[in-house]
């Protein structure tokens, strides 16, 4: 999946989650509020029933009213001490509006709860209060409840719900465009060296990747692989080199060699110029050896098997072996070879690397030794180093 999807989706949710969570804080405290405005409206209520069965007594009649207000408007009842109801008005009804549990709370304290009335189950606001009688303490008098409708309340808080729904939607579906379109703007450079990296090839050795200037990490993505652009390169470069001299070195003696062998088949040859043409052949081949070696040791290094496998060695045994392969050429040279150190020597090193290291340096003497010369191989200790000049 694109992380352009990913994080859109991502952001969907997380946008989602966190309106949600809004909203219904939101409506909580919002019904909450609207509630709250309607408790002075009954403890005023509260107030003049209470009046009314201190001033009436046991002969108070509710189906009259309460106050000022009609009894077909106003859901009011008096309760006794267990809670049975002594009058009500016609709203109210004969049952008690509140529950026994909500009652026997009442006794102590005013009580505030949600209730539905009537056949319809409207919602109403209750407040269920004791009242003390000239006869009867708080707690052993009657009970005053008084109610006020929720239809206008339940209504709003309707009515905010539904515009939270649908500005939830709409912010949700923004934040996911927002969150794809910001995606696109922050990937469209990825996109680019991407096309940038596909289109280079292993014949352009200059090719490098166009880094923008934010300095962010998409910036430091692109330096890191011109970095690697230009090892790759450099790498590619060194070996095209090295098979270069490579060719360039085997031409030569596959040339004796081929010389060498027709020399070889004309009949008038005599035994030395034979012998003396084996040998120019002897020296071309173990040339041809030194550089397959070097050529395998690339390959080895290449694949990253160029582990070295210590052991103790005798360096002038080492020494020796190695100038026993080049006495041939430095004969042809009129060059002597010579050997200097303590036979009792030894060195902790790879065998295979330390040879050709010897042999790079025989090699190398012997092709600029001017004829008539010689050439000192010496092993010199140092301390805990061991050195070969």
């Amino acid at each position: 999946m694109p992380i352009r999807i990913r994080l859109a989706l991502a952001v969907v949710l997380a946008t989602f989650l966190i309106f949600s969570l809004a909203g219904f804080l939101f409506l909580r405290s919002f019904r909450q509020g609207l509630e709250s405005s309607l408790h002075p409206g009954l403890r005023a209520q509260a107030s003049t029933l209470a009046q009314e069965i201190r001033a009436d007594g046991a002969t108070i009649d509710l189906r009259t009213g309460v106050g000022a207000l009609p009894s077909h408007d106003v859901v009011a009842q008096v309760l006794d001490h267990d809670g049975q109801v002594l009058t009500a008005t016609q709203e109210a009804g004969d049952r008690p509006v509140i529950d026994a549990s909500a009652a026997r709370q009442a006794r102590a304290a005013a009580v505030f709860t949600r209730v539905s009335v009537g056949r319809e189950g409207e919602p109403y606001l209750v407040l269920a209060s004791p009242v003390a009688t000239p006869d009867l303490p708080i707690g052993d008098g009657p009970i005053a409840v008084v109610a006020t409708s929720l239809e206008a309340t339940d209504g709003a808080v309707g009515r905010v719900q539904r515009a939270l729904l649908v500005g939830g939607a709409v912010a949700v579906a923004l934040a996911g465009v927002a969150a794809w379109l910001l995606a696109a703007a922050a990937l469209r450079p990825v996109e680019r060296m991407r096309r940038e990296a596909a289109a280079l090839s292993e014949h352009d050795r200059a090719g490098r990747l166009q880094v923008p200037t934010t300095r962010d990490e998409i910036a430091a993505l692109g330096t890191t692989m011109n970095d690697l652009l230009a090892r790759l390169q450099g790498a590619l470069t060194r070996q095209r080199s090295f098979v270069a001299d490579a060719g360039h070195e085997l031409r030569t003696p596959i040339a004796v060699l081929r010389t060498e062998l027709e020399l070889a088949g004309r009949p008038y040859r005599s035994r030395p110029e034979l012998d003396d043409g084996i040998r120019h052949a002897a020296e071309q081949t173990e040339r041809l050896q030194h550089i397959a070696d070097e050529l395998f040791f690339l390959a080895r290094s290449d694949d990253g098997d160029d582990r070295a496998r210590f052991d103790e060695l005798p360096i002038v045994t080492l020494l020796d072996r190695s100038a026993a392969g080049f006495t041939s050429r430095a004969d042809t040279r009129d060059v002597t070879i010579a050997i200097e150190g303590d036979p009792v020597l030894m060195i902790n090193a790879d065998p295979e690397l330390l040879r050709r290291a010897i042999d790079n340096l025989f090699d190398n003497a012997l092709r600029y030794a001017p004829p008539g010369s010689a050439i000192t191989a010496r092993a010199v200790p140092d301390a805990h180093e061991l050195a070969i000049e």
